[in-house]
């Protein structure tokens, strides 16, 4: 499991990525809060992290998958935020899309 730098991801670390959203790319900044091994359930990660502030991942997300993920909160930023409640969100990218932008 490795940064596209090739650093080791840590829980607390700082990542942005690109992904396609709404036929568009946006970029996505976060926080780290849990590192999925391949073969484990990020359901049982998902609880933890969970909270009536933090939105839970989306219902697409294999729950047990055959590749490394991170568990990442992210921060509503934009249109995102004057559209509805400003309250961050889960997603689990692949550790190799990552950028790290600090620890």
């Amino acid at each position: 499991m490795k940064y596209k730098s090739g650093e080791e991801p840590q829980v607390g670390d700082i990542v942005r990525w690109q992904a396609t959203g709404g036929g568009s790319w946006r970029e996505h900044e976060g926080e780290v809060v849990a590192l999925v091994k391949a073969g484990e359930n990020i359901q049982l990660y998902e609880e933890d992290v969970l909270s009536e502030q933090v939105k839970p991942l989306d219902k697409g997300v294999l729950p047990i998958g055959k590749m490394d993920r991170l568990l990442v909160v992210v921060s509503r930023s934009g249109w995102e935020r004057l559209r509805d409640i400003p309250r961050p969100f889960l997603k689990a990218p692949f550790p190799g899309s990552l950028t790290l932008v600090g620890r």
